[in-house]
């Protein structure tokens, strides 16, 4: 299991640069978790979000995410870092594999001041490209096979009110995924490492989970936050069990 819950985009010490943006369009909508707050470009070509941590300053990330998108399965879409705010020939250049929802996009550790997300999209029909949110930084990885206790749950937001004659009102609402999982032997290492992870996002910022980053096809990856989580139970010297559930967010 992986866990993108450090998201070096939100630090309000580094600077988010667009090639282009749309009227009331921003790169800042790009650290707002709502999907629906986007960042649209002009153009479709040569399209990029450059992040600079500033003099003195590099950003460690082993992970880009890509949330929310109207790029097609033809577009050339990278994640790129480099010392410089020069993109000829950059140190690091990693291309996503596409996805039309969520693409996840892992590569060895490394430091820039510059990080950089390019996005070419010809094809494009729509006239400009359009991005719910990015995630740069490194994960939490956790080691214990949760697939032998998990459920999988779809949650249907839809609210109904009925009359006092049995009518039903509907506001017709969408199906979201749930998951959750209980960690039986987390060493005291991985304890350390979730209780980090909660004091910084608890229940109020999003994560993107991989239940099995080698199984993305039959369980894809999961934009949520943390919905519930139990405490920590002794289940011998210096190994715990804990349950968590993660909730799909839009």
């Amino acid at each position: 299991m992986r866990l993108l819950w450090d998201n070096e985009i939100d630090d309000d010490d580094f600077t988010l640069t667009a090639s282009t943006e749309a009227a009331n369009f921003p790169a800042t909508k790009l650290q707002d978790m709502r999907l629906s707050s986007q960042w649209r470009t002009t153009q479709i070509t040569a399209e990029a979000i450059v992040i600079d941590a500033g003099t003195g300053n590099t950003i460690t990330a082993t992970a880009a995410a890509i949330v929310s998108h109207n790029l097609t399965n033809g577009a050339t879409i990278k994640i790129q870092g480099n010392a410089t705010d020069s993109w000829g020939s950059p140190t690091l250049d990693e291309t996503f594999t596409w996805d039309a929802d969520l693409m996840v996009e892992f590569f060895n550790s490394a430091a820039f001041r510059f990080w950089r997300f390019s996005f070419a999209d010809a094809g494009n029909t729509e006239s400009f490209l359009r991005v719910g949110r990015i995630f740069l930084g490194t994960y939490l990885q956790v080691d214990e096979e949760p697939m032998r206790d998990f459920s999988e749950e779809q949650l249907d937001s839809t609210r109904t009110l009925y009359s006092p004659t049995g009518q039903a009102y509907s506001d017709e609402g969408v199906l979201l995924r749930q998951y959750a999982v209980v960690f039986s032997f987390l060493s005291q290492t991985e304890k350390d490492n979730f209780q980090t992870m909660f004091a910084d996002i608890k229940r109020a910022k999003s994560l993107i989970l991989l239940i099995d980053e080698n199984l993305t096809a039959e369980l894809p990856e999961l934009y949520c936050i943390i919905d519930s989580h139990s405490g920590y139970q002794n289940v011998s010297a210096l190994v715990y069990s804990v349950g968590v559930t993660f909730r799909e967010i839009k």
